[in-house]
């Protein structure tokens, strides 16, 4: 029973991530107007707006102007409430379980938002933080030395790395939001984990770029992003980072 209740509030969560991932960049308000059709503008009644169900119901499609609804509302809706779910079996109702999926709520909602505008918001990663420093002063989640050292030594390592970037290729191979988004990460997974994790990363996403350069596949600019594939490899290291980092050991 708890299981299918968390479930939902995953679900729900999603649903409120969708307005974020869809509004923030533009400059709206998270809150006004009401949920909406974004062809006819049409506001949806609360039937219509059910994580999940509505879409199925409604077969993805508006239910007035019958304009057809992007899965990427379904999509998000449903990898929240899983990974909502996954973090209650791992933790439970601890401390650390709210704290993670924080975390991972603010990783799915700037992979997104990356992928539509190629920007990761600062806004998002600030009230990370200040609720992460606020929290941890509570609950007392992680100790002060692991969540410095995790941002400091994060923080300055990649963006060194960005700087080194920028003098040999003469442009930004590593943007500041990546590396803000990993010292975001590493107040909560620490320094070996984010930069493992960003090391797992950048590896996913230069396969990612040779597989869709041999089909001629092209995004925006002709940029890949790379926050959802650092959210997704710091997803991973939240869940397995020990396993992982035995498995990085073995092979060296």
């Amino acid at each position: 029973m708890i299981e299918s209740f968390i479930f939902v509030f995953g679900a729900i969560a999603g649903s409120f991530l969708n307005v974020v991932i869809h509004r923030l960049p533009k400059g709206e308000s998270l809150v006004k107007p009401a949920s909406h059709c974004p062809h006819c503008h049409q506001p949806l009644r609360w039937y219509q707006n059910i994580p999940l169900l509505s879409f199925v119901f409604l077969r993805g499609r508006c239910a007035f102007c019958h304009a057809p609804v992007s899965v990427r509302y379904f999509f998000v809706e449903f990898i929240s409430a899983l990974v909502t779910l996954y973090s209650f079996s791992r933790f439970g109702f601890r401390p650390e379980f709210f704290l993670i999926v924080l975390l991972a709520y603010v990783l799915i909602a700037v992979s997104f938002i990356d992928l539509d505008v190629l920007l990761i918001p600062d806004r998002i990663l600030l009230l990370f933080v200040i609720f992460f420093l606020v929290y941890n002063v509570i609950f007392e989640v992680r100790s002060w030395r692991f969540v410095m050292s995790g941002a400091l030594i994060t923080g300055i390592t990649l963006y060194a790395l960005a700087l080194l970037s920028r003098f040999v290729l003469r442009k930004d191979g590593l943007g500041l939001g990546d590396v803000k988004l990993m010292s975001a990460a590493g107040l909560v997974i620490g320094w070996k984990f984010s930069l493992l994790a960003f090391y797992t990363g950048a590896v996913m996403v230069l396969v990612f770029a040779a597989i869709m350069r041999l089909g001629s596949f092209r995004f925006q600019a002709g940029l890949v992003p790379f926050g959802p594939f650092l959210s997704l490899s710091t997803l991973i290291f939240i869940f397995f980072g020990d396993s992982i980092a035995n498995v990085y050991l073995n092979l060296f």
